[in-house]
């Protein structure tokens, strides 16, 4: 009878923290998905109804160092910034409340489920995956498939946004195109697989379309990353690098004989694309006006300490990079911020990779997405285009920050055992 009683508790908890994911996935979706144009008002929902959820699943919060810095970063950038320019409520949500809110909140949510970063990430790639792509759809049919038209309409506004900011919505899908793989070849979450991967082609095709040489820079190169990752993570299991490599070659040598034979008239497609006549007129990534703000700053690094838009950008109006463009418009100090806020992401990622306690397939899926946002961190203007961006890179943070924290302490709690269990059979061996 005691064992039926047991087995229902189970049951109803596993019940209550499935309705309380979905609890935090719908809103989370909605927020991905720009409903309306409204992202900025559902995240302060998404915050308020997160609270609600952890004081529910009784989780705990503690001040940590990236907490601080993220917390410094916006305080700092908003105080320099209202020197040049006029502060509304808006501003202040998108450059402070939501930055350093989202990061608390995906660090109170979690307690223990490693799954809940699991399904926040998918959720979050899912929902830029369809917002980008019903985007497109409208542009397809507004202008059709061969054109030089650069702007894509919004489904919310039908205002015309540009192709490098439509491409980061499709970053995130991008950056998980080898995790579909992994997913593949482990046979989990197929139908997810397939999802991914043809969204990651999709978002590929869109950017030739669109002559958007970024995104398909940022495919291969965390598409490279994950094949030396995956290398390393299981350089005792030869059969699923081997696995791995097959699936990727088999890719590439597709897309070379489609291309090659003009298949499906792939070929045709290609060369009368924005893409190919923006890389004979532009020439090499090099010539990109970009590369010349970015010496630019290396320059006048410490010439302007409180920003004020004076940094030579080259004739851009933006950098095109995350942190140049806090140290174009706010100095230094904001600018130091940022970037210690940047590193300490990285070190929670170095863990993440290196603990013994988290599987491969999860190491894959949080090395695609961190490399994917912190690649187009360095080439669009993300707080004056897609805040929200930043914003979602924040919340993935926090839960991630969480997550090392319970690895830590349930470490220590498992050594504390180890220990006291050695010392119950001294003494039991001494008093024999």
């Amino acid at each position: 009878m005691s064992y039926n009683i047991e087995e229902n508790k189970v049951q109803i908890n596993e019940t209550e923290k499935r309705n309380l994911d979905w609890l935090w996935i719908v809103p989370l979706f909605l927020f991905s998905i720009n409903l309306y144009n409204k992202e900025i008002y559902i995240v302060i929902a998404m915050i308020i109804l997160g609270m609600l959820i952890s004081v529910y699943k009784k989780t705990t919060f503690r001040l940590t160092a990236d907490m601080i810095l993220i917390s410094l970063f916006s305080i700092s950038y908003i105080l320099i910034f209202r020197i040049y320019n006029t502060i509304d409520l808006i501003v202040l949500l998108l450059y402070v409340v939501e930055p350093i809110g989202c990061f608390f909140i995906g660090y109170l949510i979690f307690k223990k489920e490693a799954q809940l970063i699991y399904k926040t990430i998918i959720t979050i790639v899912l929902g830029n995956m369809l917002y980008g792509s019903i985007n497109m759809l409208l542009y397809f049919k507004t202008f059709g498939a061969n054109t030089y038209e650069r702007r894509v309409p919004d489904i919310w506004t039908d205002i015309g946004m540009a192709a490098t900011l439509q491409g980061t919505h499709f970053t995130p899908v991008a950056s998980l195109l080898f995790f579909s793989f992994i997913l593949w070849i482990n046979r989990k979450y197929k139908v997810l697989s397939f999802i991914l991967f043809f969204g990651a082609i999709f978002s590929l095709v869109s950017s030739v379309v669109l002559g958007n040489r970024t995104l398909i820079i940022i495919t291969l190169l965390t598409l490279f990353s994950n094949i030396i990752l995956y290398s390393m993570l299981v350089k005792k299991k030869q059969s699923s690098i081997l696995k791995s490599i097959f699936l990727a070659a088999s890719f590439f040598i597709l897309i070379w004989v489609v291309y090659s034979y003009n298949l499906f008239g792939i070929s045709d497609f290609i060369l009368d694309s924005q893409f190919y006549v923006r890389m004979n007129e532009q020439g090499s990534m090099l010539d990109d006006p970009r590369m010349l703000v970015y010496s630019n700053a290396l320059v006048e690094l410490f010439n302007y300490p409180l920003g004020g838009y004076k940094l030579d950008l080259g004739g851009l109006s933006y950098a095109h990079n995350l942190w140049i463009d806090v140290l174009y418009v706010a100095g230094i100090i904001p600018f130091i911020f940022l970037g210690l806020y940047t590193l300490k992401s990285i070190i929670n990622l170095g863990f993440i990779i290196r603990s013994d306690r988290v599987n491969v397939e999860f190491k894959v899926l949080i090395f695609s997405i961190y490399i994917g946002y912190l690649l187009n961190f360095m080439v669009e203007p993300i707080l004056e285009g897609v805040p929200f961006m930043f914003i979602s890179f924040c919340l993935i943070n926090g839960l991630v920050r969480k997550y090392l924290d319970y690895l830590k302490k349930h470490k220590v709690i498992k050594q504390s055992l180890e220990v006291s269990n050695e010392r119950s059979m001294v003494n039991q061996c001494s008093s024999t």
